[in-house]
């Protein structure tokens, strides 16, 4: 899916350990760009289509793009792109 798909959202998800949805925070396209220097896509995916996990170590810089606060050890993120539902 291109990523000027209108239907295209991304979003940096928790799960809990079960691997149901905790909660989502919604990324824009300028976001993503600057995610990219932290969180690298594989070459064949550069708009983040499949799931790419968050590693804790690297949250202070996250957080610094996505102003989504502290991580809950509990939680394990992951940065997606989707098609949305609307």
């Amino acid at each position: 899916m291109p990523s000027d798909d209108p239907k295209m959202v991304w979003a940096l998800s928790a799960f809990r350990e079960d691997d149901s949805l905790h909660s989502e925070h919604p990324i824009s396209m300028d976001q993503l760009v600057r995610l990219r220097e932290v969180i690298t896509p594989d070459r064949n995916d550069p708009w983040y289509v499949h799931s790419y996990p968050v590693p804790l170590d690297v949250w202070p810089k996250v957080d610094e793009i996505l102003h989504c606060g502290p991580p809950d050890p509990n939680l394990e993120y992951f940065v997606d792109g989707r098609a949305s539902g609307d």
